[in-house]
């Protein structure tokens, strides 16, 4: 079989195809980032608040499905913050 497809038109392609998550500590990355840039302090309320409105925009199943992982990660597996 012969594929009229370029390695110009794939790289079009993705060139232009949305962002989407390719894991959850690339996605609490990127949200520490956007947090810090914002002059925000980095918490756990800020992370999950970040995360929730990822969710609420996000149409992509795969997406979808890393956010929540993510934001499982950050509920279940990390230390209350710290009220002094």
């Amino acid at each position: 079989m012969h594929s009229d497809i370029s390695a110009t038109a794939v790289h079009t392609r993705t060139e232009h195809a949305p962002m989407r998550p390719t894991d959850e500590q690339e996605i609490l990355g990127q949200i520490v980032v956007e947090i810090l840039q914002a002059g925000q302090v980095v918490n756990n309320k800020a992370i999950i608040g970040q995360l929730l409105k990822r969710l609420e925009a996000e149409s992509d199943v795969v997406a979808l499905d890393v956010y929540r992982t993510a934001l499982e990660w950050i509920v279940h597996r990390t230390a209350d913050d710290i009220v002094g």
